[in-house]
Protein backbone atom coordinates (compact mmCIF):
# COMPACT_ATOMS: atom_id res chain seq x y z
CA UNK A 1 0.00 0.00 0.00
CA UNK A 2 1.46 3.82 -0.75
CA UNK A 3 1.89 5.43 2.60
CA UNK A 4 0.34 8.59 1.69
CA UNK A 5 -2.93 5.91 1.04
CA UNK A 6 -4.21 6.77 4.76
CA UNK A 7 -3.49 10.34 4.55
CA UNK A 8 -5.47 10.61 1.07
CA UNK A 9 -8.48 8.66 3.04
CA UNK A 10 -8.70 10.22 6.08
CA UNK A 11 -8.69 13.84 3.68
CA UNK A 12 -11.21 12.51 1.65
CA UNK A 13 -13.77 11.33 4.66
CA UNK A 14 -13.02 15.07 6.07
CA UNK A 15 -13.68 16.59 2.41
CA UNK A 16 -17.09 14.35 2.64
CA UNK A 17 -17.82 15.00 5.95
CA UNK A 18 -18.04 18.87 5.25
CA UNK A 19 -19.57 18.75 1.70
CA UNK A 20 -22.57 16.50 3.48
CA UNK A 21 -26.43 18.05 4.17
CA UNK A 22 -25.04 18.26 7.70
CA UNK A 23 -22.52 20.53 7.11
CA UNK A 24 -23.46 22.29 4.46
CA UNK A 25 -22.97 26.36 4.28
CA UNK A 26 -25.47 28.16 6.37
CA UNK A 27 -27.32 31.01 5.38
CA UNK A 28 -28.95 33.20 7.78
CA UNK A 29 -32.76 33.57 7.27
CA UNK A 30 -35.15 35.83 9.35
CA UNK A 31 -38.33 35.54 10.45
CA UNK A 32 -40.97 37.43 8.39
CA UNK A 33 -42.72 37.97 12.22
CA UNK A 34 -41.00 36.74 15.28
CA UNK A 35 -42.40 35.16 18.45
CA UNK A 36 -43.41 31.43 19.39
CA UNK A 37 -45.97 30.35 17.28
CA UNK A 38 -47.85 26.75 17.86
CA UNK A 39 -51.15 24.93 17.04
CA UNK A 40 -50.91 25.23 13.21
CA UNK A 41 -54.34 24.93 11.47
CA UNK A 42 -52.63 23.16 7.88
CA UNK A 43 -51.70 24.65 4.65
CA UNK A 44 -53.64 25.93 1.87
CA UNK A 45 -53.74 23.53 -1.05
CA UNK A 46 -55.04 23.26 -4.72
CA UNK A 47 -55.68 20.53 -7.50
CA UNK A 48 -55.74 20.46 -10.85
CA UNK A 49 -56.04 17.34 -13.31
CA UNK A 50 -55.83 17.90 -17.02
CA UNK A 51 -56.95 15.94 -19.85
CA UNK A 52 -53.63 13.81 -21.45
CA UNK A 53 -53.96 16.78 -24.34
CA UNK A 54 -54.93 19.60 -22.55
CA UNK A 55 -52.22 21.43 -24.13
CA UNK A 56 -52.74 19.77 -27.69
CA UNK A 57 -49.38 17.94 -26.91
CA UNK A 58 -48.73 16.05 -23.82
CA UNK A 59 -49.96 16.06 -20.36
CA UNK A 60 -47.94 17.48 -17.02
CA UNK A 61 -44.23 17.06 -17.69
CA UNK A 62 -42.22 20.14 -16.38
CA UNK A 63 -42.93 23.07 -14.12
CA UNK A 64 -44.17 25.38 -17.18
CA UNK A 65 -46.70 22.64 -17.53
CA UNK A 66 -47.42 22.81 -14.01
CA UNK A 67 -47.87 26.76 -13.79
CA UNK A 68 -49.57 26.88 -17.07
CA UNK A 69 -52.46 24.32 -15.79
CA UNK A 70 -52.57 26.46 -12.27
CA UNK A 71 -53.26 29.46 -14.34
CA UNK A 72 -55.90 27.42 -16.85
CA UNK A 73 -59.40 29.75 -16.06
CA UNK A 74 -62.56 28.00 -14.37
CA UNK A 75 -64.22 26.07 -16.84
CA UNK A 76 -61.59 25.33 -19.45
CA UNK A 77 -61.88 22.28 -21.36
CA UNK A 78 -59.07 20.41 -20.83
CA UNK A 79 -59.54 20.59 -17.10
CA UNK A 80 -61.41 17.21 -15.53
CA UNK A 81 -61.44 17.93 -12.40
CA UNK A 82 -60.26 20.02 -9.21
CA UNK A 83 -60.26 21.08 -5.58
CA UNK A 84 -59.15 23.69 -3.20
CA UNK A 85 -59.02 22.93 0.17
CA UNK A 86 -57.06 23.27 3.17
CA UNK A 87 -54.79 20.05 4.64
CA UNK A 88 -53.04 19.37 8.15
CA UNK A 89 -49.84 18.74 6.84
CA UNK A 90 -48.45 17.94 2.78
CA UNK A 91 -48.14 14.29 2.75
CA UNK A 92 -49.92 12.82 -0.38
CA UNK A 93 -49.47 10.15 -2.82
CA UNK A 94 -51.55 8.55 -5.74
CA UNK A 95 -52.78 4.66 -5.73
CA UNK A 96 -49.55 3.46 -7.62
CA UNK A 97 -47.22 4.86 -5.69
CA UNK A 98 -48.95 3.23 -2.26
CA UNK A 99 -49.14 -0.13 -4.41
CA UNK A 100 -45.24 -0.37 -5.79
CA UNK A 101 -43.29 1.93 -3.67
CA UNK A 102 -44.79 2.88 -0.18
CA UNK A 103 -44.08 0.01 1.43
CA UNK A 104 -40.30 -0.51 0.10
CA UNK A 105 -36.89 -0.15 2.01
CA UNK A 106 -36.73 3.12 0.52
CA UNK A 107 -39.42 5.24 1.82
CA UNK A 108 -41.85 3.67 4.06
CA UNK A 109 -41.09 5.54 6.51
CA UNK A 110 -42.57 8.36 4.36
CA UNK A 111 -46.06 7.05 5.59
CA UNK A 112 -48.56 9.39 2.67
CA UNK A 113 -52.17 9.74 2.64
CA UNK A 114 -54.24 9.23 -0.84
CA UNK A 115 -54.29 12.19 -3.12
CA UNK A 116 -57.41 14.18 -2.14
CA UNK A 117 -58.62 14.86 -6.03
CA UNK A 118 -59.73 11.27 -6.18
CA UNK A 119 -62.42 8.64 -4.89
CA UNK A 120 -59.76 5.29 -3.52
CA UNK A 121 -59.14 3.31 -6.96
CA UNK A 122 -59.73 5.85 -9.25
CA UNK A 123 -58.99 4.49 -12.17
CA UNK A 124 -57.25 7.77 -13.92
CA UNK A 125 -54.75 9.19 -11.21
CA UNK A 126 -52.28 10.61 -14.19
CA UNK A 127 -51.89 14.34 -15.38
CA UNK A 128 -52.48 16.64 -12.09
CA UNK A 129 -51.07 19.31 -10.42
CA UNK A 130 -50.84 21.09 -6.97
CA UNK A 131 -49.92 23.99 -5.27
CA UNK A 132 -49.59 24.30 -1.59
CA UNK A 133 -49.02 27.92 0.43
CA UNK A 134 -48.64 28.79 3.85
CA UNK A 135 -46.84 29.96 6.66
CA UNK A 136 -43.70 27.16 9.24
CA UNK A 137 -43.28 27.97 12.51
CA UNK A 138 -40.27 27.69 13.83
CA UNK A 139 -40.17 27.30 17.95
CA UNK A 140 -37.03 26.21 18.19
CA UNK A 141 -33.80 28.02 17.24
CA UNK A 142 -30.93 26.57 15.42
CA UNK A 143 -29.94 24.90 11.88
CA UNK A 144 -32.85 23.69 9.45
CA UNK A 145 -33.00 22.49 6.35
CA UNK A 146 -36.60 21.64 4.02
CA UNK A 147 -36.64 18.14 1.61
CA UNK A 148 -39.50 17.64 -0.40
CA UNK A 149 -40.54 13.75 -1.47
CA UNK A 150 -41.68 13.70 -5.24
CA UNK A 151 -42.14 12.05 -8.56
CA UNK A 152 -42.33 13.84 -10.96
CA UNK A 153 -41.06 17.51 -10.29
CA UNK A 154 -41.31 20.47 -7.47
CA UNK A 155 -40.56 23.68 -6.91
CA UNK A 156 -40.48 24.88 -3.21
CA UNK A 157 -39.84 28.10 -2.25
CA UNK A 158 -38.97 29.11 1.52
CA UNK A 159 -39.25 33.43 2.42
CA UNK A 160 -38.27 34.79 5.12
CA UNK A 161 -37.72 38.85 6.10
CA UNK A 162 -33.53 38.73 4.15
CA UNK A 163 -34.77 36.88 1.01
CA UNK A 164 -36.10 33.98 -0.34
CA UNK A 165 -34.51 30.34 -1.59
CA UNK A 166 -35.92 27.68 -3.97
CA UNK A 167 -35.27 23.97 -3.96
CA UNK A 168 -36.70 22.07 -7.67
CA UNK A 169 -36.67 18.99 -9.58
CA UNK A 170 -37.35 19.73 -13.39
CA UNK A 171 -38.65 17.28 -15.75
CA UNK A 172 -39.79 13.37 -15.28
CA UNK A 173 -37.48 11.68 -12.27
CA UNK A 174 -38.44 9.65 -10.53
CA UNK A 175 -38.99 9.41 -7.04
CA UNK A 176 -36.73 11.08 -4.31
CA UNK A 177 -35.97 13.10 -1.69
CA UNK A 178 -34.63 16.75 -2.32
CA UNK A 179 -33.47 19.26 0.09
CA UNK A 180 -31.23 22.70 -0.24
CA UNK A 181 -27.59 22.37 -0.67
CA UNK A 182 -27.34 24.98 2.17
CA UNK A 183 -29.03 24.78 5.51
CA UNK A 184 -30.49 27.56 7.18
CA UNK A 185 -29.82 29.38 10.78
CA UNK A 186 -33.41 30.50 11.97
CA UNK A 187 -34.64 32.25 14.78
CA UNK A 188 -38.63 31.33 16.16
CA UNK A 189 -40.97 33.20 13.99
CA UNK A 190 -42.92 32.64 10.83
CA UNK A 191 -41.84 32.07 7.50
CA UNK A 192 -43.69 31.83 4.45
CA UNK A 193 -43.77 29.18 1.73
CA UNK A 194 -45.06 27.87 -1.67
CA UNK A 195 -44.43 24.22 -3.17
CA UNK A 196 -45.85 23.30 -6.53
CA UNK A 197 -45.68 19.72 -7.92
CA UNK A 198 -47.18 17.75 -10.39
CA UNK A 199 -47.42 13.95 -11.70
CA UNK A 200 -47.39 13.30 -15.42
CA UNK A 201 -47.84 9.24 -15.28
CA UNK A 202 -47.54 6.13 -13.39
CA UNK A 203 -46.49 6.57 -9.20
CA UNK A 204 -47.29 10.21 -8.09
CA UNK A 205 -46.00 11.31 -4.52
CA UNK A 206 -45.63 15.07 -2.52
CA UNK A 207 -44.50 15.31 0.65
CA UNK A 208 -42.80 18.73 2.86
CA UNK A 209 -40.28 17.40 5.76
CA UNK A 210 -37.45 18.94 7.56
CA UNK A 211 -34.65 18.32 10.05
CA UNK A 212 -33.10 20.74 12.96
CA UNK A 213 -29.73 20.48 14.16
CA UNK A 214 -26.16 19.45 12.72
CA UNK A 215 -26.16 16.21 14.54
CA UNK A 216 -28.78 14.68 12.08
CA UNK A 217 -29.89 14.55 8.51
CA UNK A 218 -33.23 12.30 8.88
CA UNK A 219 -36.03 14.06 7.62
CA UNK A 220 -39.45 13.99 9.32
CA UNK A 221 -42.81 15.07 8.16
CA UNK A 222 -43.76 18.93 9.10
CA UNK A 223 -46.52 18.70 11.36
CA UNK A 224 -49.50 20.56 11.53
CA UNK A 225 -48.65 22.44 14.30
CA UNK A 226 -46.56 23.83 12.40
CA UNK A 227 -48.38 24.66 9.24
CA UNK A 228 -50.66 27.53 9.01
CA UNK A 229 -52.91 29.19 6.25
CA UNK A 230 -52.26 32.65 7.22
CA UNK A 231 -50.28 34.91 9.14
CA UNK A 232 -51.30 33.88 12.20
CA UNK A 233 -51.38 37.25 15.27
CA UNK A 234 -48.58 38.25 16.96
CA UNK A 235 -48.79 36.18 20.23
CA UNK A 236 -49.65 37.74 23.88
CA UNK A 237 -46.68 37.88 25.83
CA UNK A 238 -46.91 35.47 28.68
CA UNK A 239 -47.71 36.21 31.54
CA UNK A 240 -44.90 35.90 33.70
CA UNK A 241 -43.68 38.96 31.14
CA UNK A 242 -46.56 40.52 31.92
CA UNK A 243 -45.91 40.17 35.61
CA UNK A 244 -42.25 41.40 35.35
CA UNK A 245 -42.71 44.30 33.02
CA UNK A 246 -45.48 45.59 35.66
CA UNK A 247 -42.76 45.31 38.51
CA UNK A 248 -40.13 47.12 36.58
CA UNK A 249 -42.82 49.96 35.47
CA UNK A 250 -43.22 50.20 39.53
CA UNK A 251 -40.29 50.31 40.39
CA UNK A 252 -39.11 53.03 37.86
CA UNK A 253 -42.09 55.61 39.34
CA UNK A 254 -41.36 54.86 42.59
CA UNK A 255 -37.97 55.64 42.16
CA UNK A 256 -38.91 58.91 39.81
CA UNK A 257 -41.16 59.93 42.47
CA UNK A 258 -38.37 59.96 44.96
CA UNK A 259 -35.79 61.26 43.12
CA UNK A 260 -38.43 64.43 42.48
CA UNK A 261 -39.23 64.77 45.76
CA UNK A 262 -38.43 68.26 47.67
CA UNK A 263 -36.55 67.58 50.50
CA UNK A 264 -38.39 68.93 53.57
CA UNK A 265 -36.78 72.24 55.27
CA UNK A 266 -35.08 71.74 58.61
Amino acid sequence: MNTNTPKILGIAALLSALLSPAHAAVVDLNPLQTGLYTNGDGALSRWVQVTDDWNGKWGIEQLADQKAVMDLPTGNTGILRSLEEKVSTINFSDDVYRALWANTDAWKQYVTTPVPLFSPTDPNQNDYAARFTGYIAITTPGEYNFGVLSDEGFKFTLTGANGSFSSQRDGLNPRDLVGFDSNFAMQAGIYQFTLDTYEHNQAGVVSLNWWQGTATKDYSLIPQSSLFSATPPVPEPQEWLLFAAGLLTLAWYFRKNKVASPVAAT
